[in-house]
């Protein structure tokens, strides 16, 4: 029962506070009055991040410390494109 109650408020406070928002120019009451500060980015370099592996693959190598995780993505040239004449189908095999 506190639950629902506190729930009810809740929802009583938000719908009371949303017309407040557009009186205090918080909301604009059309969408295209809507404003944004200019987005600056600018893309890394990728040659900061480029490693030549010992067998000869590239990789990127980039760190990430917001989470502690670790993803591997990895992008292999291949496909029938580089099957040699004769040879069709080689790369279902290998995949």
């Amino acid at each position: 029962m506190r639950t629902f109650v506190a729930a009810c408020v809740l929802v009583l406070l938000v719908c009371l506070g949303i017309p407040n928002l557009h009186a205090r120019g918080g909301i604009p009451e059309r969408p295209e009055k809507l404003s944004f500060p200019p987005l600056q980015w600018e893309p890394p370099n990728g040659a900061d991040y480029r490693v030549q592996l010992k067998a000869g693959p590239v990789a990127f190598v980039v760190p990430d410390r917001e989470l502690p995780l670790a993803q591997i993505t990895i992008y292999i040239r291949a496909g029938d494109f580089v099957e040699p004449e004769g040879k069709e189908g080689l790369a279902d095999l290998t995949g």
